[in-house]
């Protein structure tokens, strides 16, 4: 996907099957869906008793990222405090730089989630069996629920990119 990335034509319509550019609406939808996949992700973790959580398996890497999120979630609450709010500032600058990483971390370790016994041991499927119920309790219709899964392919997509581009970034350096 970074021949997207990288392409020089921007006029030119795309010619492979990632396209990344979408209209403000296209993008508010989706960031709605990352929203609350996170969410459901977040609340989710925090759900000590075993028995009240969603029947899904959370491995290591997913509880690492998870803790590594929170405390750099509670650090950047800190600083925040601490400089008055004032996003400028570049510890403030800095720390939401971490609480950003953090978080791709944590969608990484998500998708990179390989199923042994059931695919219902996944986040990912847990929450699309959430996100396919209506506030009336009954399931979307096949077309109503395309775009959900639109949304969550496309930002997936860009989150394996934005984590790949970081990595090679890495090596570069």
């Amino acid at each position: 996907t970074l021949f997207e990335v990288y392409r020089t034509d921007r006029s030119a319509p795309a010619n492979r099957p990632f396209l990344y550019i979408h209209q403000q609406k296209t993008k508010t939808a989706y960031a709605e869906v990352g929203t609350k996949l996170l969410m459901y992700i977040m609340r989710c973790f925090d759900i000590e008793d075993l028995s009240e959580r969603p029947p899904f398996k959370i491995t290591p890497r997913q509880q690492a990222a998870y803790e590594e999120l929170i405390l750099a979630a509670g650090a950047y609450e800190d600083i925040w405090l601490r400089k008055k709010g004032d996003p400028s500032d570049q510890d403030v600058l800095d720390a939401f730089e971490q609480l950003k990483h953090r978080i791709l971390r944590l969608f990484i370790a998500v998708l990179n989630h390989t199923t042994k016994n059931s695919e219902f041991e996944s986040v990912i499927v847990s929450f699309i069996q959430g996100l396919n119920i209506t506030p009336d309790g009954s399931w979307h219709s096949f077309e109503t629920f395309t775009p959900f899964l639109a949304a969550l392919i496309g930002i997936s997509r860009l989150l394996i990119l934005k984590a790949a581009h970081q990595k090679q970034k890495q090596v570069v350096e």
